[in-house]
């Protein structure tokens, strides 16, 4: 799976770095490709990847980091709050606590991620449909009476083949529910709460 890449490289670069006593620009640029490459491989927007490490790159440096005592802990802390506004803190830590369910070798619970991880998803696409929605319809309603306008988020995607999309993520969550009630998988206790993130 795409985060279970994107959580296991991390982790290597944490390592790299935490063992150094000195960054070099060097150093720096090796680890934003390798944070760049697992966030391409995570399937995230190349132009937000590129927005991310271009980011990483500036705080790292314009805050003299490298020269810092502590190089290494304080480019992994930057990376990681970075990527904590990039995903957003709960799905951030929601989508890696689920990366050794994935790894486990009883498959129900790679199912109970593969559930997890697309209901993440779904919720946050439903959420951005919802508000879509509203805007479009207190736009609709202010031409005809004294209604706030609701301002909707910015998309590139049309908005109903952002419809479709949830549509389908739907049918196919309602798939895997009755799946494990088939099988016996109980959804309702995966091992979500977690703590926060970790990169060590």
């Amino acid at each position: 799976m795409a985060f279970e890449g994107l959580s296991s490289k991390l982790q290597e670069v944490t390592r790299k770095l935490r063992g150094k006593a000195r960054i070099t620009e060097s150093d720096l640029k090796e680890m934003l490709r390798e944070v760049k490459l697992a966030l391409l491989e995570a399937d995230v927007n190349y132009a937000i990847v590129k927005e991310f490490i271009n980011t990483i790159q500036e705080k790292a440096l314009g805050q003299d980091v490298l020269k810092s005592l502590t190089p290494g802990q304080q480019v992994i802390k930057i990376v990681k709050d970075e990527l904590v506004e990039l995903l957003g803190e709960t799905e951030m830590m929601n989508l890696m606590n689920t990366v050794d369910m994935m790894k486990s070798q009883d498959y129900k619970e790679r199912f109970k991620a593969e559930y997890w991880q697309t209901k993440i998803r779904y919720e946050k696409l439903k959420d951005f449909n919802t508000k879509i929605e509203a805007a479009w319809k207190t736009a609709e309603a202010s031409r005809y009476e004294e209604v706030k306008k609701i301002e909707g988020p910015k998309h590139d995607c049309p908005g109903d083949v952002l419809s479709q999309q949830q549509s389908i993520m739907g049918e196919y969550l309602h798939i895997l529910e009755v799946r494990a009630a088939i099988e016996g998988i109980d959804l309702k206790k995966p091992c979500l709460e977690g703590g926060p993130l970790k990169l060590n």
